[in-house]
């Protein structure tokens, strides 16, 4: 699971260093996940869902924007990782 704050645009521009590390030190066909986090802070959003998405599509990820605090998306995203 790779995870970014949505309200932090310097965790989402770490994603792409992160993947670099994966790619070093792990089989090809490891099991990745995007994770847009805190989407319960609509008014303090800096990264778009859309930039999410786009992100994930470039890396062939699955993408969810969760919020731990509402509970949106948390257990499909879990549910996704273990299929």
């Amino acid at each position: 699971m790779l995870a970014y704050s949505i309200t932090d645009n310097r965790s989402y521009n770490n994603i792409a260093t992160w993947i670099k590390q994966i790619e070093a030190n792990s089989s090809e066909d490891v099991c990745k996940i995007l994770i847009g986090t805190k989407s319960d802070l609509e008014d303090d959003r800096q990264v778009t869902i859309e930039e999410g998405s786009v992100l994930a599509k470039k890396y062939g990820m699955q993408f969810f924007e969760v919020s731990s605090k509402m509970g949106k998306n948390v257990h499909e995203c879990f549910s996704e990782l273990a299929r």
